[in-house]
Parts: C-alpha cells; structure tokens; sequence
C-alpha cells in the first residue's frame, strides 16, 4: 500500500485528481499561494487585494504550468475569477469590511432576518479555510457579484440583499438580510441560499465541529447596533405556541416569531446534524443535542424523537446546525434519550 499518494474527490461536476507527490501541493503550489509578504517568494496583489494572472505566471513559472496551477486552486476552492485575468483569493484578503458597508435604512416598510452559526462548545472551531471557501462559494453560487473583505461578504440582490459577517474570534457566522421593499419572500430565499451555502462548506470543511443556529433579533438589526443579538430556537419553537412572541435574552425586549423568522422558515426546531452515511442519492443525517442542551430541548428529545431524523439531498446539507442553549450544566448524548 502506498502512503504517499492524494486522492482529492472534486465536486460531482470534475473528475477525481490524484496527487502523486503531496509535498509539490502542499508547499510548492498551496505555501506560495498563501505565502505571506515577508516571504521572498509570494503573490504581489492588487490594491483590491486580487491577484493577476500574469503574477500567477511569475510566482509559478518554475514550478508548474499555469494552468495547472489555476486549475487545483479552483478545485480546492481557494480562488474564483469573473474574466480569466484576475483572480480573487478569499484566503488572502486582509481589508476588514469598512462599517458603512451596511447602513441602517430609513424606509419605513424595511424587514430584517438573521441567523447565526457559532461554535457549539469551546473545543469546536472552525478550520482556517472555512470562510475562505464560504467567500470562494459565494462567488461562484449567486448571480450577482458579492463584495469580499476578510471578515465578511455582501449580496445583492433586486429586492433584498444580505451581509455575512465572521466574528472577531472566528467562531461565529453571522447572517442577515433585509428588504428595504418590505419583501418577505425575497429575504426568505437569499437568507436560504447563505445558509445553505455556509452548511455545505461546513460539512465539507470542518465536519467534526459542532456548530449551533441561533435566531438574530430583527430589532437589534433594525437598530444597527454594533453587536450581533440572538436567541436559540428552542425558544423560539416555545414561544410558537404560546402566543408567538419572544424575550430577547440579553436587551430583554419581546419580539414577535412572525418577525424573526422568514418565509422559508417551515419549522423553527431544534437540529444538529451529523452525517451518518454518504451514498450517491443522499447524505443521511441523524439530529442529536447540542452541546449543554436545556431542559425543554431534552423533553422535545423525548416525546418527539422521530421528528429530529430527515433525510438531504445530495447537492448538501442546507441545515446542519441547532439552536443553542445556556444551560452549561446538561451534556446529552443521543443514545440517553
């Protein structure tokens, strides 16, 4: 057997590349792309921080075909190109998105949805090419053409757009979008897409991190402050049958579940999925407890275990988080069910 070979199986749209020589990948081809400007050999980038071919030329022009070199970079989702001349490198952005990227709205019909996906538990963190590969993904994915910075994106879109925003620690992706227009089911769409794009590149990046969704408050969107405030969805699937209305946990505040949740939003429960099988038709998931679960989640555990199972197609798991609670005191495991 042969230990000093890779097998890289691309998206169902390229063949497999085998890698016959790791160490050429690793360091001759990925350390140059992301080496770092003190190093004698790296990639000079515009003002915009993309990269041009022609510098790609230069870097690689004793190392390998240029092509080639393209080639694996957009494979591994490291790199996108709207015109074959410049190359935008999510993993080598280093402007943060400035604070006017997303200025609050005055028009009164104006509606905002958020979801977050954090970190279950201290020991869970994203891998370094996560939100890389979510920019790489937004690029290729939505019609319009995303802004990038490293800690963030935004979208456009006719009657909505949306903002992806990373937390300073790393262990958060924050999601919102918002309709100057007062459409619902436009917001409810991209906010679908985003999700579904951040859970694919999740699944495929850091499949072992335990990652929770959070509801963020509509107000405090609305509001423009200057942190991200959320609510787990076990609150939220309660407060859906008494009386629709929800505490914000920290501003204490009520809002309305017909506020906070879009269109898209068919059942506001509370998953976490962790790939169970993987065959040509569907990725199997089987739903478990997050990370100190609270005690109404454990009673949903118990009376409704057949609804925490579901099945995904194959393009990827669109919803592959949970909600999150604060009862640091409760660990569950599936099997104490």
């Amino acid at each position: 057997m042969c230990y000093d070979q890779v097998l890289f199986i691309t998206p169902a749209t390229s063949d497999p590349i085998l890698v016959l020589k790791p160490n050429w990948l690793g360091t001759d081809i990925f350390g140059s792309v992301m080496a770092p400007d003190y190093f004698d050999k790296h990639l000079n980038r515009t003002s915009e921080d993309y990269v041009t071919k022609t510098e790609i030329e230069r870097v690689f022009e004793d190392v390998a075909d240029v092509d080639l070199v393209i080639t694996l970079l957009h494979e591994f989702q490291l790199c996108h190109t709207y015109d074959q001349q410049t190359y935008i490198i999510p993993g080598l952005l280093t402007q943060t998105m400035p604070d006017e990227v997303w200025k609050p709205t005055t028009e009164p019909t104006v509606v905002y949805f958020g979801k977050q996906v954090q970190c279950a538990g201290s020991t869970d963190l994203f891998s370094s090419g996560f939100f890389p590969r979510v920019q790489t993904r937004l690029m290729r994915e939505l019609q319009n053409r995303p802004s990038l910075w490293r800690d963030g994106a935004k979208c456009v879109e006719i009657k909505a757009e949306g903002l992806i925003k990373l937390s300073p620690d790393g262990r958060a992706v924050n999601i919102c979008v918002r309709s100057a227009q007062g459409d619902k089911v436009q917001c409810g769409k991209m906010l679908q897409q985003l999700e579904n794009i951040i859970g694919n590149v999740l699944y495929d990046c850091s499949p072992g991190t335990g990652a929770v969704e959070n509801v963020l408050s509509a107000r405090a969107l609305k509001e423009n402050r200057d942190e991200y405030y959320s609510c787990c969805k076990v609150e939220i699937s309660k407060a859906t049958t008494k009386g629709g209305a929800v505490v914000q946990p920290i501003l204490k505040f009520t809002e309305q579940v017909s506020d906070l949740l879009s269109a898209e939003d068919v059942k506001p429960e509370l998953i976490q999925a962790s790939a169970l099988q993987d065959t040509e038709e569907t990725k199997v998931f089987q739903a478990f407890p997050c990370v100190n679960p609270c005690e109404e989640y454990k009673t949903m555990l118990k009376e409704r275990p057949d609804e925490l199972q579901y099945e995904l197609p194959r393009d990827g798991p669109g919803t592959h988080a949970t909600g999150h609670c604060r009862d640091e005191s409760v660990q569950v495991s599936p099997d104490q069910s």
